[in-house]
């Protein structure tokens, strides 16, 4: 298994993402009761500038990404009424002069996609054609295989990988797969925390999936315990 890591890590055709749900971003909004754990406590800021950069590519709008062999097109789909009635058009403005067309085609959704009434998932899938959906709207870490053929979902793997890298065939038409991305705070109250890496090889077209946990720090909870305790005995 060492060997067949190192492999794929140092192939030059591999694209390598980390993926990150619910991280502390500390100063995001104002904890004036926590402050001077919270400081301490999260997640390190070290480069500002990075944060701005990558601000407009969050909120609720429609748009489309390249990155070499990566196309990533970021929805706001939570419903079938929301896509017919006006996320179609926009999604439609994005596509219709660049269609997707790279090796992997990424779906990025808050809410999950494969999971909804199969008039949704079909109608979503059949006009989009992504090959991979990512989304994190239930910081649980989970892999959904949807069977256009025979119209069902399976899961792959939920809280934790069968083996320490998961790999996946992209280059295949028969089924998408979505990924639910684990927070990596404790914040969210989940036992299984971490990071998701990523790594997409546009030779074998492959997807290969590895998680990083996250420790769960319970002594910082005790702390904002006893913070707490202070302030209001």
């Amino acid at each position: 298994m060492k060997n067949k890591t190192k492999e794929i890590l140092n192939s030059s055709t591999i694209e390598k993402l980390l993926l990150v749900a619910d991280p502390q971003l500390i100063d995001e909004k104002d904890e004036d009761l926590f402050g001077l754990i919270t400081r301490k406590d999260g997640d390190s800021d070290k480069q500002p500038i990075l944060r701005q950069r990558f601000r407009n590519y969050f909120g609720r709008s429609i748009t489309l990404y390249r990155q070499n062999d990566i196309e990533y097109l970021k929805l706001d789909i939570d419903m079938l009424e929301s896509y017919v009635d006006d996320k179609r058009v926009a999604i439609m403005k994005q596509t219709q002069n660049r269609p997707l067309s790279s090796i992997f085609r990424i779906v990025l959704n808050h809410w999950p996609s494969l999971t909804h009434p199969t008039r949704f998932v079909k109608r979503v899938i059949n006009e989009l054609e992504s090959n991979l959906i990512l989304k994190g709207d239930s910081h649980h870490f989970y892999i959904f295989a949807y069977d256009r053929i025979n119209i069902t979902n399976r899961i792959i793997a939920r809280e934790y990988l069968p083996q320490s890298i998961l790999s996946i065939d992209l280059d295949q038409k028969r089924f998408i797969y979505e990924i639910s991305i684990s927070g990596c705070s404790y914040r969210m109250g989940v036992n299984r925390i971490g990071y998701i890496v990523l790594l997409l090889d546009s030779a074998t077209k492959m997807a290969h999936l590895a998680i990083f946990p996250t420790p769960r720090r319970y002594i910082s909870l005790y702390l904002y315990a006893a913070y707490w305790d202070l302030l209001f005995d």
